[in-house]
């Protein structure tokens, strides 16, 4: 499998339009809101996001903890079922890989199985 997928440190409205523009069809925010003053809201990036034509997912994950294996799934699924590329994001990009990597194998299954015949 080869990913189409880049990590990223905290987006702006303007980070969003611009990365659409550049072809992003997903974004997947990996940073939960209030973490950081000043911080930009989820909803007000997922809202620029849509209206440019783009998926946006939330999946969270508190800086610290280690990603469970419900969250995992949900990164899995929401990856496999987007348009690509994808840009996975949080404070500065870190957490979005471990997520990214740790639910690989969730991912590849996913894909997987929906290439069989009758899927």
């Amino acid at each position: 499998m080869q990913d189409e997928v880049e990590f990223a440190g905290q987006l702006t409205i303007d980070d969003i339009k611009q990365l659409a523009a550049q072809g992003v069809k997903t974004f997947i925010c990996n940073r939960p809101d209030g973490e950081e003053p000043g911080q930009p809201f989820a909803k007000d990036l997922q809202t620029t996001a849509e209206l440019l034509g783009a998926s946006f997912y939330m999946i969270p994950l508190a800086t610290g903890v280690a990603p469970s294996q419900t969250l995992l799934q949900q990164y899995a699924d929401a990856y496999a079922q987007s348009a690509k590329p994808v840009v996975a994001f949080c404070r500065s990009g870190r957490r979005s890989s471990v997520i990214h990597y740790s639910a690989k194998p969730l991912i590849e299954q996913l894909l997987s199985s929906s290439k069989q015949p009758g899927n």
